[in-house]
């Protein structure tokens, strides 16, 4: 599991434990097939819900850099701050709208503080192979968006997609 250091940049320090891995539970309405109805799910965050790439021929300074293994990446404020309430998103992720990305994996596409349009969650959703959770979260990317990419994007609910990921049963992706 990943547990993110904080970061330093110009004198200040940025706190990343909000994003460190969280669970929560889930239960899903009634299903008629009477298969398991409740969830105990991991999410875990990807560094790129608060860094970003840079921009080409973009200079940034030695403290702008945050590293996770081998990727180097310029830490991005806007995305920090918009992570801030991700913990929250995720925690209510069977209240949101869901969509299909169409690259396989799938996003909420919420409210996001002027001067943006939208935050952007893509996420997967898998078998937990940690043995300690039903299924695992793993939240891809984040950041605020000059649009709202749901107007192209095929719906799906929470509930059709905690149960299939968890009985194996393939995830139709929109033609």
């Amino acid at each position: 599991m990943t547990w993110w250091r904080a970061h330093t940049q110009q004198g200040v320090s940025y706190t990343i434990d909000h994003l460190h891995p969280m669970s929560f539970n889930y239960s899903a309405p009634e299903n008629p097939h009477g298969q398991k109805l409740d969830y105990n799910i991991r999410a875990t965050f990807s560094h790129h819900c608060f860094t970003r790439t840079p921009g080409q021929n973009e200079v940034i300074q030695p403290d702008g850099w945050y590293r996770y293994q081998q990727d180097l990446r310029a830490f991005c404020n806007d995305r920090y701050s918009a992570s801030l309430g991700l913990p929250a998103i995720i925690g209510a992720i069977h209240t949101k709208r869901i969509f299909h990305s169409g690259q396989g994996n799938f996003a909420i596409v919420d409210t996001a503080d002027a001067p943006f349009a939208s935050y952007a969650v893509y996420f997967y959703l898998n078998l937990d192979r940690s043995g300690n959770h039903d299924l695992h979260l793993r939240i891809q990317s984040a950041y605020p968006r000059n649009d709202s990419p749901s107007r192209r994007l095929r719906k799906i609910r929470f509930q059709v997609l905690a149960n299939n990921t968890y009985y194996g049963i393939p995830i139709r992706q929109p033609p």
